[in-house]
């Protein structure tokens, strides 16, 4: 089988041409937001709602459940927010079915 040829160069150095170039332009884009530019406090929110996330479709370790329920104790905001994507979970849910 004949290696596959785009404009006369190997397809595989085409494609990385090719994303290389596409790459670039979204870098240069105004609307690009790498990842790295996450700030810390967009972070925070992230992982919280990660753990709440983790905790109602129950994919903590014991560990990690006691020390959530034990930082929703502590923290009211965290705690209503948990709380808030509970209820809206499972209004979403009997409404589905």
């Amino acid at each position: 089988m004949k290696n596959l040829t785009i404009c006369g160069m190997p397809y595989e150095e085409y494609q990385k041409l090719k994303y290389n170039t596409l790459a670039k332009k979204l870098k240069e884009s105004k609307d690009f937001v790498a990842f790295s530019e996450v700030t810390e406090e967009e972070q925070k929110l992230i992982d919280i709602d990660d753990r709440i996330d983790s905790y109602l479709k129950g994919k903590m370790t014991t560990e990690e459940e006691l020390q959530f329920i034990k930082d929703c104790k502590e923290d009211k905001e965290l705690k209503e927010k948990a709380c808030m994507t509970a209820l809206l979970v499972k209004a979403l849910n009997s409404n589905i079915k």
